[in-house]
């Protein structure tokens, strides 16, 4: 069972957050303290976004980086261990993809479904570096408020045109479905499904944002750093009343793990 695996993201490797980060103009996300606190998040080499380690073969991804590319994984990398893209001292190593298997119901205008795994050619050599997430159980909801994490190598500013070198992470509370949802759908800007979860300061401020789709949102519960949402989309970066929206990892359980218990 994934989400009781001994290699899970337990708290003897809990990341280092800093406890009051550094307050600037459009702040969204606040620079990782030292390396490899965020030990299960993977950068995609060729196109530069991020994912979650689940399973020494498998990645998860949102979905809407794919629908060109899913019969063609020849043409990705997946690289793991990877903090400073420009420091090369830093241990991490490239991995090939045997398949792409983006969500058969995925819709690119509600980005309902929003998901997609990566199965790779071989096992992800785990050490005190690299890690695996911990899969929710299924439809296991995070708890309003709850303080969880999202990281990545997103931009802190929407108009931004490429990603930053270095990991990044930001707290961001759970905001409750219901209340999401009235949020966005006051000025008729999407629907929020139930295979959804948002989180963010109804403040603003504190967000993921440009280049952090496929990021990791992660909540400590009961002892361990699960897997509860894959960054998925937002109303620009920070926006007040406009939370971050994240593909709901535990609504989706079943569907991973009928996938991972297929015959190669």
């Amino acid at each position: 069972v994934l989400v009781e695996s001994v290699y899970c993201f337990r708290l003897q490797w809990m990341p280092q957050f800093d406890k009051h980060p550094p307050k600037e103009a459009h702040f969204c996300v606040t620079k990782m303290r030292a390396i490899h606190e965020f030990r299960t998040i993977w950068v995609q080499v060729e196109h530069k976004v991020g994912g979650n380690l689940e399973f020494q073969e498998g990645l998860i991804r949102p979905n809407q980086q794919y629908p060109d590319l899913s019969p063609q994984p020849k043409r990705w990398l997946a690289r793991v261990g990877e903090h400073d893209m420009l420091d090369e001292s830093v241990p991490h190593y490239d991995m090939t993809v045997r398949r792409i298997i983006v969500h058969p119901e995925y819709t690119d205008i509600t980005r309902e479904n929003d998901i997609a795994l990566i199965e790779l050619k071989e096992e992800i050599r785990l050490g005190p570096q690299i890690n695996i997430a911990c899969l929710p159980a299924v439809n296991e909801k995070p708890v309003p408020n709850r303080k969880c994490f999202a990281a990545g190598w997103g931009h802190p500013l929407h108009e931004a045109k490429n990603i930053t070198t270095v990991l990044h992470h930001v707290e961001v509370p759970v905001i409750a479905h219901d209340k999401c949802s009235k949020l966005y759908s006051a000025d008729g800007v999407v629907r929020i499904y139930e295979s959804m979860v948002c989180a963010g300061s109804e403040a603003g401020g504190k967000d993921a944002c440009q280049f952090d789709s496929g990021g990791p949102l992660v909540c400590k519960i009961s002892g361990q750093w699960r897997l509860i949402g894959v960054v998925s989309f937002g109303v620009e970066c920070g926006l007040p009343e406009y939370p971050g929206v994240y593909t709901d990892v535990s609504y989706f359980v079943p569907w991973i793990q009928a996938i991972v218990r297929e015959p190669f």
